[in-house]
This record gives structure tokens, sequence and C-alpha cells, in this order.
């Protein structure tokens, strides 16, 4: 297994997620082809995936789902682990990603901020290959037009005691806006609309940690993770309806996950520990 800290992987340059930081393990890599990060060699539905120890898998493909990779601002430390897999990490033939939320401590930190990107600050899609739509013949190369996009990402994030020595909290806010716009020109008329998808996706998490007395850990954690995208963008190449009604449709994945813990050092030699949670999605 490896650890990695905040302590060191804030000082890398990464992705936004804790999904991420995968990569920084031995034999894990990203591979689109596999559905994911590849542990040694398995394919991306073969991992499984935990948050603060409730399994955050999706149970219908065994990926992570884009709304369960939570930003790294709100980690302290992921695991990723490969080889042997102890019982209650069952359904892991490749490997086991496990981020724990941020705490907090006996002295207040905040943190604020935003991440910005636009179509601007990357490079025109390739021109792809297909069949003349007005030929089937002959192929053509098709002149992919970069869409025009903005995303935000503000960070907001604070921590610090609510009895010092005892009980601690830690809450922080992460949502992402993309506003995406595309002009398309359908084949059956030749004519050029104009469409918009906004996308918001919320991180919203909360923890507190409670110490009664030194031997007896507490720890209760919530995300709330929900997305929505209004609008759907037709197809660059004018090959969709024109008549369909592109504005008027989308989705929303509600999310929650809960999470809670009691550790108890019974002796020098014997630790009790009980884990629970919720994870609930609906599309």
């Amino acid at each position: 297994a490896v650890n990695v800290d905040r302590t060191f992987f804030d000082l890398l340059p990464k992705g936004r997620s804790f999904y991420d930081l995968a990569a920084i393990a031995p034999g894990a890599r990203p591979e689109g082809k596999a559905g994911g990060v590849q542990v040694d060699g398995a394919s991306g539905s073969e991992n499984t995936f935990y948050v603060d120890g409730m399994e955050v898998t999706n149970i219908q493909t065994g990926v992570l789902s884009g709304q369960n990779r939570i930003p790294v601002e709100m980690v302290q430390q992921t695991q990723i682990k490969n080889g042997a897999m102890e019982a209650r990490y069952g359904g892991a033939m490749g490997g086991r990603i496990s981020p724990v939320a941020r705490s907090g401590t006996n002295e207040y930190h905040g943190q604020a901020g935003f991440y910005f990107n636009n179509d601007n600050m990357e490079g025109r899609p390739r021109d792809p290959l297909r069949l003349d739509p007005n030929d089937e013949t002959r192929g053509e190369y098709f002149r992919n037009e970069a869409d025009n996009f903005s995303t935000w990402n503000p960070v907001f994030n604070i921590g610090g005691p609510i009895v010092k020595n005892k009980l601690f909290f830690f809450t922080g806010y992460m949502p992402v806006l993309t506003t995406t716009d595309r002009d398309v020109t359908f084949n059956v008329d030749k004519r050029t609309r104009s469409y918009t998808r906004k996308f918001r996706q919320h991180y919203l998490t909360n923890k507190l940690d409670y110490m009664p007395f030194e031997k007896l850990r507490l720890a209760g954690s919530w995300t709330w993770n929900p997305n929505y995208n209004r609008g759907v963008l037709p197809g660059r190449g004018g090959t969709d309806d024109p008549n369909n009604n592109w504005a008027g449709q989308g989705n929303y994945d509600a999310g929650q996950i809960f999470a809670y813990s009691a550790d108890y050092l019974a002796t020098s030699k014997l630790v009790v520990s009980f884990r629970g949670g919720d994870n609930f999605t609906n599309h």
C-alpha cells in the first residue's frame, strides 16, 4: 500500500480529485480504454473505492462516479492498496483507493480561492475522418470546431476546535460550474443553430471528530454531492435532428455519503474499531 498525505500532494501538480492521486502508486496508471485507473493490470471496474471507510464504487459500472470524486482540498490522506486484500474489501481484484476527509485541529485554518478554465486555454480538437453524409461512398475530414466553454471551481473550507483537545470540526464547499456553447450546422437544412449546456457539480463536506477520553475516538462525516445538466448538445457533425428539444433535456443525480467510526484503544496491543455509513445516489 502507498499512503499519500496532503503534506506531500499539496506540492505536486495534480488533477482536482483524490482519484488523480492514484497514479503515484507503483503499478497504477490511468488507462481510458480499461475504464479508469489500472492497478497491476486490472481494469478500472476491478477496483473499489472508499471515502472515510464507506464504499462509493458505482454498483452498475464498478468504477468511481464523477460525483464521488471529491476534491483534494477536502482530503487529508489517500491510500492506494494493491495485492492481497482483507476480507472487508470484497470485490477488489485490482486495487483499493481510499481517501480520508480532513479533520479540524486545535488551531483554526481556512482556505479560499478558485480554479478557472475555458476554451482559450485549450488546443483545437482534431479533425475526425467520417463518411460524407451526402455520399457514403467516400470519406472526408470534418472540421471539428471547439466549443466555447468556461469552468469555475471556487474553493472554501475552514476547520478548527469546538472544544480544544476534545471536539473538532471541518467544513468545505467546492462547486464546479461549467457552461458550454456550441454552434451546429445541420445537414438537413444547412441552417446554423446555437445551443447551451449548463453543468453543476456540488461538493459539500462536513466532519466532526470527538475524543471524550484518551482511549476513545469518534468521527462522523457527511458529503453532499449532487449534480445536474441542463440542456443537451447535438453532435458537431450536424447529423442529428434539429427539431429535437435539445434545450429541454438534461438529468439530475442526487448524492450523499455518510460515514461514521469509533476506535477504542483497549490495551497497548488491542484496538476495537467500528465503521458504518450510507452511500446514496439517484439518477
